[in-house]
Order: C-alpha cells, then structure tokens, then sequence
C-alpha cells in the first residue's frame, strides 16, 4: 500500500457536543478541509465557523502511538494534547492572557483509511481549571475524501 505524502481535499462532518453544569449544546457542521500523513502521523485541518461569523483554523494530529493534538488558531490560541486515561496541561492564550487548562481524555477513537482518504475521530473528555471540572465534551469527526 501506497501512502498518499501530498494533501487531499476531504469533507468533514464535526459534531461537538459540550455539558457545563445543567447546560448542553451541540455543534455541528459541514466543511472541507485537508489531510495529510507525514512520518506516521495524521494531520486534518479545516476552518470551523464561530459564533461571530469569523473562522477559527483547527488542526488535529493523530499520532502513531494513539495520543491526538488539536490545535486551533483565532481569537483565542489553543493547544490540547488528548492521551487516553490521562491529565494533560496545557496553556489556553485569550485576549485577557494565558489560562492554564487540563485535559482528563476518557477515550480517543481514530479510524482511518490512508488509502481511501476517510475516517473518523472520536474524544470524550473532560476540561479542567486547576480543579474546577468545566465542562465535559464529545468530538466527533467523520471525514471522506472529496
């Protein structure tokens, strides 16, 4: 099997879903985006729509020992490292400064198939401020090459 080095346009269908105390909302859309594999890794990248009409950039890197990184650039710049069953810190920069934040992954579920440029991602975690839970989310991501 041949893996594909250069970017192939594919279309995502993202669903994220967000509880903070009594409150659910569930985001979803539609977008094209790219996929890339480079040194084992998995990269997809799309432009997701804000509530203000502007686009932030969001990037996942699925990495081959099963740990993922999101990574999304706009009003605010945000880095996540999801390892399943673990805590990881991070620095959260907003227009009011950094925030220190933690993710605790409950589980992470990629699937994908290089050669027919599809698949899915999966995470379920939990966002902590040192020990204040504030909110627990689902990402979910399907894609197919466009």
């Amino acid at each position: 099997m041949t893996i594909p080095t250069e970017k192939t346009i594919i279309n995502l269908h993202v669903i994220t879903s967000i509880t903070q105390g009594d409150e659910h909302e569930v985001f979803t859309f539609d977008e094209a985006g790219t996929l890339l594999h480079k040194n084992g890794a998995s990269f997809i990248k799309y432009q997701e729509p804000q509530a203000d009409g502007s686009k932030a950039t969001v990037l996942f890197k699925i990495n081959p020992d099963g740990t993922v990184q999101l990574t999304r650039h706009g009003q605010s710049d945000l880095r996540l490292v999801f390892k399943e069953n673990a805590r990881q810190s991070t620095r959260y920069l907003t227009p009011m400064g950094p925030m220190v934040i933690e993710t605790l992954t409950n589980s992470i579920d990629a699937s994908i198939n290089v050669e027919h440029s599809q698949g899915n991602l999966n995470i379920i975690y939990s966002l902590y401020q040192g020990d204040y839970m504030v909110g627990e989310y689902i990402v979910h991501v399907d894609f197919i090459k466009a």
